[in-house]
């Protein structure tokens, strides 16, 4: 989940998986695969980067937890 700022100046989490899209229309529009829209204060290259430090850290996290195991044989 990252945190992102409604245009009213409130704050939420939305889910990074459910986004299916990013505009700047001027504001920023995050779609969501389910066809729901929100607007948001954050610029668009901020919203990717937020979503690449999530991936970034699940995967560094993957390999701490998986990086010992040996190959089958």
């Amino acid at each position: 989940m990252i945190s992102v700022t409604k245009l009213d100046g409130t704050s939420m989490m939305i889910n990074e998986l459910n986004i299916q899209w990013i505009e700047a229309l001027p504001d920023t529009a995050v779609t969501f695969i389910g066809g729901a829209r929100l607007l948001i204060r954050e610029k668009p290259e901020e919203v990717a980067s937020l979503i690449g430090a999530i991936i970034s850290n699940a995967k560094a996290n993957d390999r701490q937890e998986f990086g010992s195991a040996k190959a089958l044989p």
